[in-house]
This record gives C-alpha cells, structure tokens and sequence, in this order.
C-alpha cells in the first residue's frame, strides 16, 4: 500500500504542495482553485519539498485567493464530531502580510458564526488585541442565531515571534463539536507545545 492510500484512510484532505497546488489524496474534489496573482507553486521553497507561495504584502481583503471544495474534504457533521487540522508556515505575520488586512490559513464556513472553523492572523492594531498580530482558532457549532457572542470556542495565541526565514508547525484540534452539551473542547499547538486551549 502506498503512502498516500495510508493517508487517505485517516486524512480527508492532504496537500503537502510538492509537485504541485492540488491535493495528492481527498476523499471530495482535489483540485485547488486560487488566484494567479497572489498564489504560486514553488517546487522546492517548502519544510520537506514544495510549497504554496502566498505574495500578500500588498493584497487586500479576500476570501478565494486559494480554497479547495470542502464538501467531503471536511469532515463536518450536525452531530458530534471531532477532527484535526495540521499545516507547516514560513513568514514574518508583521512584514509578509498586508498591515490592513487580517489573514486566515485556513477557514470554512456555512455563515460566520455558524458552523464556521477557521485559523487567522489578526491584523495589526486589532481594536481588540492590539499589535502584534496574535493567531486564533474558532470554532462555531450549528447555529440559527449567527451570533459570534454565542455557541462558539475561540483560542488566541499572542507572542509567536515568528521570522521570515523560519517554519511552524500548527496542529487545531477539537472534540465533540455540535454534541449540544457543555463538553467541547478546542486547542492549539506551535511546533509540538499546546498553546492554547478551550472548553465548554
């Protein structure tokens, strides 16, 4: 058996980027979309072999510079469910992204506060934590309301420290989303060490 058909009976979507921006293994569709200007395919710029290539120094605001299709990719259910998000970074947040802007490395969502699930980088100045950018993981369970106020777990992290020329390794993970009990829990881990954590 392969290394991808190893990946695949545990991992819904794995894209390590080395021969190119589609996913080698996905259990919904594999190909990427994104937008030409910003994203690129750098063979041999990764950890381990190749990599995305995301230019935002000065790139607005967007929310399709780079997606695959999350049906099936993401293991979302309306009832309880639990699952792990991994991803290697290389950048300096301050200096590599555009100051106006926060960014998100990974987001899905139905509506913003209702079965959303996202990793992002504050931007800069944040009325709520200030400078320098802090790294946060939201989770919303199922929810009429779309409060942001409400029925979600969110894990901020401050003080990453990270440089241009350094990798990261992000592990968010969760138990027991949309369970409709007061047992969830969400946490966050930086090159092996848990940063950050959530229960309710």
């Amino acid at each position: 058996m392969s290394l991808i058909d190893k990946i695949k009976k545990h991992v819904t979507l794995f894209a390590p980027f080395d021969t190119g921006l589609d996913a080698d293994g996905s259990r919904g569709d594999g190909r990427a979309t994104f937008e030409a200007s910003v994203v690129a395919h750098d063979p041999g710029g990764g950890r381990y072999g190749g990599a995305l290539a995301f230019s935002a120094a000065d790139h607005g605001w967007g929310e399709d510079e780079f997606t695959f299709r999350a049906k099936d990719n993401f293991p979302y259910s309306a009832s309880t469910f639990s699952g792990t998000i991994s991803m290697w970074l290389c950048g300096d947040p301050e200096a590599d992204l555009s100051p106006e802007c926060p960014v998100d490395p990974f987001h899905v969502s139905r509506r913003a506060a209702d079965g959303s699930f996202y990793l992002d980088l504050t931007k800069p100045n944040d009325d709520r934590y200030g400078s320098p950018r802090h790294l946060r993981f939201g989770i919303y369970n199922d929810s009429e309301e779309n409060n942001r106020f409400a029925n979600g777990q969110l894990v901020v992290i401050g003080e990453l420290g990270w440089r241009h020329d350094e990798w990261h390794h992000i592990v968010a993970t969760w138990r027991n989303a949309n369970s409709g009990k007061a047992d969830g829990v969400a946490e966050v881990y930086i090159d092996g060490v848990r940063r950050g954590s959530s229960r309710r």
